[in-house]
Parts: structure tokens; C-alpha cells; sequence
């Protein structure tokens, strides 16, 4: 399944809030869907390059590495999803894609105290999702520099 157009409509109910659901690993990530540009195999783009997109360019961000994770194995549901926030642009391979979820924003629960260090940075809450969890990723967090500081300087550069 690969998801090819913008999803930046918004939704109906102004309580509610769209997601893209990925896994990585066994954890479930809940992306904001206006944040989400784009979703490829690894067919159709190499995840170590650049990729552009309607004349934005997308660099490479292992997320993975950011969670402190091993790298995950390509398989045939590996998908790479492509993130932008205001000037700043990432594409990121996922486990697989679980697809789009609307969830009413008072379902969206803050993060437990056992979320006391860094995490804090990296997610913004939590809701239910099909018998798991799913963290509510940072987008800004998501799209911003990583340690090798590449992201900002292309930013900068645009």
C-alpha cells in the first residue's frame, strides 16, 4: 500500500485528530497526518539518498537510530515516509504502515511518569490503538536535526 497523495485535508470534527499510524519494531507511532508528505516502498526510492517530491527535498533520517533501536530489517511491508514541518523535511523507513486513524483529542492521554527523560522531547502523548498503544510522535522532534546535525544545515540551505 503506498500512499501518494497529500494528506493535509482536514478533518471533519474539529475534536478529533488524524493520524498515520506506523510500526516500528513492535511499537506503534502515531504521526500527525498533516505532517505526513508521503509513503514509498523501498522500490520506488532509496532510502539512503535524498528524495524529492514536488521539488522538496526529503533527506534520509533513520528513525530507528533516533529511538536508539537496532536498524530494522527491510521487508515487504518496510515503508519509507516522508515528513515536512515548515521548512524542514525528513523521509524515514518504517516497519510497516498501519494506515489512517481519526482519534477524538480526549482520547489522547499525556505520558505516564515513567516517560521522565528524553522521551518527553520525542513524544507528545499517548492513545489506544487496536489493543496496543500508540505513541504520539513529536513533529517537530521528527523533523528536526539529528546528531550529525545534516537536517538543520539543509534547512538553513532552502
Amino acid at each position: 500500500m503506498a500512499f501518494r497523495q497529500r494528506v493535509t485535508t482536514p478533518t471533519a470534527d474539529s475534536h478529533t485528530a488524524r493520524f498515520l499510524v506506523v510500526r516500528l519494531h513492535r511499537t506503534y507511532l502515531a504521526i500527525w497526518a498533516e505532517s505526513v508528505r508521503g509513503v514509498f516502498t523501498e522500490r520506488e526510492c532509496d532510502p539512503k539518498r535524498d528524495i524529492v517530491l514536488l521539488g522538496e527535498h526529503y533527506t534520509p533520517m533513520n528513525l530507528a537510530a533516533r529511538f536508539r533501536l537496532p536498524d530494522p530489517r527491510p521487508t515487504p511491508e518496510t515503508r519509507i515516509v516522508l515528513c515536512s514541518r515548515d521548512r524542514w523535511r525528513c523521509a524515514s523507513p518504517v516497519d510497516q504502515v498501519i494506515g489512517l486513524t481519526d482519534i477524538r483529542r480526549e482520547h489522547i492521554l499525556p505520558l505516564p511518569r515513567l516517560f521522565s527523560g528524553e522521551e518527553r522531547m520525542w513524544f507528545r502523548g499517548l492513545f489506544l490503538f487496536q489493543e496496543a498503544v500508540a505513541l504520539l510522535v513529536n513533529p517537530d522532534w521528527l523533523v528536526q536535526e539529528d546528531q550529525t546535525g545534516r537536517r538543520l544545515a539543509n534547512a538553513v540551505g532552502s
